[in-house]
């Protein structure tokens, strides 16, 4: 009776599994096509089991490396010059780079003390080009930016380290430059480089007058020269010698178009070559005149000895005129400033003091103009008082006009100097005060 339970729940069990399909037989099994084989995809790991970068520490570096872009287009030719610098304003590298319409990129490499990453460095632009920008901050000649090194670790625990960038120059353009020397237009090729105007010296001094210019290959400078006055230009530099001293242009003496580029203010004030510059932006007009220097070297060949006399004493005065009185040769010399020289103008026999009263010797002003002194048997006048009692005057007059005593080239004065009263007219309305009264026995 168990077993036939037994059969009957296993039939019942049977039909059931075959309702659902669950069940095959032996040879539906062995007929049936395989399906192929598929791999779940791979669970994502616990926050806790996500693999992190060992910690690393701060690496450093003697360097700063930055690569510039630019574009060409129109680049006036220069020499741009860089300076690097802590955020503390202390320099710590400088460097040059050559610029021209062909060069498109360029990179820059300062070597400075080992610094830890992360430090933060100030770049300058000192000239040679208009602009740098890193992101949106964009600076010009004499600006700073600063931007920071940096160091992170990948995925190998490997330090990345950040002393390298990318920036972008902007270049000087060309500007045009209409050049007119005494009125007349001159095709000289100018350039504008850092806001200052270059001009080709080896062309443009002679157009001048000035005839001295000499190229020296041995130095890689050039001289320019008026009389004893030079200027030498150090083709590269900024170091000039200006009559003999030092001096620094705001921008370095260019080599271009065969020929020496230098600053023209310095090359037409240092020989006095009056200047006016008017910029309209996008062209410049300059007009210049001719050197005044070279006028006056070309006068100074034909000095006579007295002129060459007071040229070599040295002698100023605040006014455009000076006295010179030579005791040894009884005159007095009157001088008128022309270009920057004294030119005798007349030289006025005159008395001077007796040996035992004699005339003053020195540099002195004339201070003080008077009618005249009075006396009981004569007079003088008008007198030009130049040191206390000391003064030029006329020679000795009656009270009638006539000569009391004419006498010139003579030893007779107090101290005084006596000229005939026509000159002495004459000189008193020409003199102005604080002209330089200058006495010698020579």
């Amino acid at each position: 009776m168990i077993k036939f339970k037994g059969l009957i729940f296993l039939l019942c069990l049977n039909v059931v599994l075959s309702c659902y399909g669950l069940y095959a037989s032996a040879e539906e099994t062995s007929n049936a096509v395989s399906a192929p084989e598929t791999t779940a995809a791979p669970l994502a790991p616990k926050a806790e089991n996500i693999p992190t970068a060992a910690p690393i520490s701060a690496p450093t570096a003697s360097t700063v490396i930055i690569d510039f872009t630019m574009n060409p287009t129109d680049a006036l030719p220069s020499t741009a010059y860089f300076e690097l610098y802590d955020t503390n304003g202390t320099l710590l590298d400088y460097t040059s780079q050559t610029i021209n319409n062909t060069i498109t990129s360029f990179t820059l490499t300062f070597r400075v003390p080992e610094y830890t990453l992360g430090k933060t460095f100030r770049l300058k632009l000192a000239y040679g080009m208009k602009s740098i920008t890193y992101y949106d901050n964009t600076i010009y000649i004499g600006e700073t930016l600063d931007f920071s090194t940096y160091y992170y670790a990948d995925e190998n625990s490997n330090a990345v380290i950040g002393n390298h960038f990318l920036m972008t120059a902007g270049a000087d353009l060309e500007k045009r430059v209409n050049m007119y020397i005494d009125g007349v237009y001159k095709p000289v090729k100018s350039r504008v480089i850092n806001c200052t105007l270059m001009v080709p010296v080896l062309k443009t001094a002679p157009l001048l007058g000035i005839d001295d210019v000499k190229l020296d290959y041995t130095y890689n400078s050039v001289r320019v020269a008026v009389g004893t006055k030079d200027i030498l230009f150090n083709i590269g530099s900024t170091y000039t010698t200006l009559f003999g001293g030092d001096w620094y242009t705001p921008v370095p003496t260019i080599w271009l178009d065969d020929d020496a580029y230098v600053p023209l203010r310095l090359l037409a004030e240092a020989f006095d070559c009056p200047l006016s510059v008017y910029d309209h932006y996008d062209y410049m007009d300059v007009m210049l005149s001719g050197s005044r220097d070279v006028q006056k070297y070309i006068s100074l060949s034909n000095l006579s000895k007295k002129e060459q006399y007071v040229r070599d004493a040295g002698l100023t005065s605040q006014t455009n005129y000076l006295i010179w009185i030579s005791k040894a040769n009884f005159e007095v010399n009157v001088f008128e400033r022309k270009n920057g020289l004294w030119k005798l103008m007349e030289s006025i026999p005159c008395t001077i003091g007796t040996d035992a009263t004699p005339t003053c010797v020195g540099t002195y002003r004339y201070y003080e103009k008077i009618p005249r002194w009075t006396y009981p048997d004569f007079y003088v006048g008008p007198v030009m008082r130049f040191n206390g009692g000391y003064a030029i005057h006329s020679t000795l007059l009656k009270y009638d006009g006539t000569n009391y005593n004419a006498a010139v080239r003579k030893k007779l004065s107090h101290g005084c100097v006596r000229i005939r009263p026509d000159k002495m007219n004459w000189l008193i309305s020409l003199i102005p005060m604080y002209t330089t009264v200058h006495v010698t026995n020579e």
